[in-house]
């Protein structure tokens, strides 16, 4: 038993010391690692900013047409990116009143013509950052057609549609 404990001891001991000297071979590449994940962190952030290209009203001071940090930070990014790449761009209404949506869409304007937007280009509109979706009626079809042999080589969505119909 007392061997069994020895032994043991002494593997314990091996792997320790086995460990710190693989670790001390890497070098400390902590700070290197944690901009390397913090970059990625942001590209990320910024990807999904511009593909949503939505303006939400958290982005606003409550009750107001003040863009918020959050606000003038997503429209400065997307403004950037607008520039290049022109298109619309989302403003959800939320429960604001007619009166203060139009007044955040105007503010949402200046915010990106002042970040060389050019105004002609701009659309901006009031709908789901992902499009409008799929009707319901249509995904039944596709869910139904993915479930039914058909002799069609097209994909689901193609088999649902009825002939002569244009997307």
């Amino acid at each position: 038993m007392r061997t069994t404990a020895t032994v043991m001891m002494g593997v314990a001991l091996g792997v320790t010391v086995g460990c710190e000297s693989l670790r001390q071979g890497f070098g400390d590449h902590g700070p290197t690692n944690i901009r390397m994940i913090e970059s990625l962190r942001q590209t990320s952030i910024s990807s999904a900013i511009i593909v949503q290209r939505t303006v939400y009203p958290y982005h606003f001071v409550s009750g107001t047409t003040a863009l918020n940090e959050l606000g003038r930070h997503d429209l400065a990014l997307l403004g950037e990116h607008l520039r290049q790449h022109p298109g619309a761009v989302n403003v959800r209404r939320g429960d604001a009143s007619n009166e203060l949506y139009a007044s955040r869409v105007a503010a949402v304007r200046r915010a990106l013509t002042q970040a060389g937007v050019a105004n002609a280009t701009l659309t901006v509109r009031d709908t789901h950052a992902g499009g409008t979706g799929i009707s319901s009626e249509k995904m039944r079809a596709v869910l139904d057609a993915d479930h039914s042999p058909t002799e069609s080589t097209g994909t689901a969505v193609d088999r649902a549609e009825p002939r002569g119909v244009s997307r």
